[in-house]
């Protein structure tokens, strides 16, 4: 069961929350913030580590584990469509 919490963040602060759910797909505010405590609870990798991460993970891997972490389908779109581009070894 999901539980409310009240935060004070500045006017700058929310304008950039409001920018980064909108660019990075996320689906709402609480979805961006949900995926920052994910992050700080070591149950997703930062993007700063993704050249620790096996590259020899498929993309459907991925796909699923940004699902299980509550992404955005368009943020999974986005993030497997660099991982694509990208010099990583992925299948």
């Amino acid at each position: 069961m999901m539980k409310t919490v009240n935060i004070s963040i500045t006017k700058e602060q929310k304008d950039f929350v409001g920018r980064q759910v909108k660019e990075q797909g996320f689906a709402n505010t609480s979805e961006f913030f949900r995926a920052i405590l994910r992050i700080f609870s070591g149950q997703v990798f930062s993007l700063g580590s993704l050249e620790e991460v096996d590259q020899t993970v498929t993309l459907n891997e991925y796909k699923e584990e940004f699902k299980k972490a509550g992404y955005s389908q368009k943020f999974i779109d986005s993030a497997i469509d660099g991982l694509r581009k990208s010099s990583l070894k992925v299948k």
